[in-house]
């Protein structure tokens, strides 16, 4: 072992840095520049692509609870395919988060959201709009508010 740690000793003394080290210098400094900068490249379009996902899912979840609103009030001609396809959209931007926690805590929300804007007897034969005063125009801005913060939250844990 000794004999072993002497060699290499001898080795490390018998280097002459003009001539042995000094050239390899130029493309040592450039690889670890390139890996360096291509590390952050790749986060800074990771938070792009999360930044994005999060602003289309905020948009879809306003949208929605505006469709559930004016569906349950009676008063605009808002389809319940059309309420169902937001929610599908929904879970498709969701789904485009690459942390998993992150995705299924978000999806817990959104099945919330649903809950609250499709609960009670929403799309059915004897369905009729709601007085003002029921409980579904308080259910959906809170599950809409919950997710939306909860999508901020995730997003400044994530990229702290």
């Amino acid at each position: 072992m000794v004999e072993k740690l002497r060699s290499a000793l001898d080795w490390l003394c018998s280097i002459n840095f003009k001539s042995d080290l000094l050239p390899w210098l130029p493309p040592i400094f450039t690889l670890l520049g390139w890996i360096i900068v291509n590390r952050q490249n790749n986060q800074r379009e990771s938070r792009k692509e999360a930044r994005s996902a999060a602003d289309r899912c905020k948009v879809l979840a306003r949208e929605v609870s505006q469709y559930g609103i004016e569906y349950w009030s009676g008063t605009a001609e808002v389809k319940p395919w059309k309420i169902g396809a937001a929610f599908e959209e929904l879970e498709v931007e969701i789904g485009r988060f690459q942390n998993e926690g992150m995705r299924d805590r978000l999806l817990n929300l959104q099945v919330e959201l649903v809950e609250a804007v499709m609960g009670h007897n929403f799309d059915t034969a004897g369905f009729k709009p709601v007085a003002e005063d029921h409980p579904v125009f308080k259910e959906i801005p809170i599950a809409r508010q919950r997710l939306l913060s909860a999508i901020e939250r995730e997003l400044t844990l994530q990229f702290r």
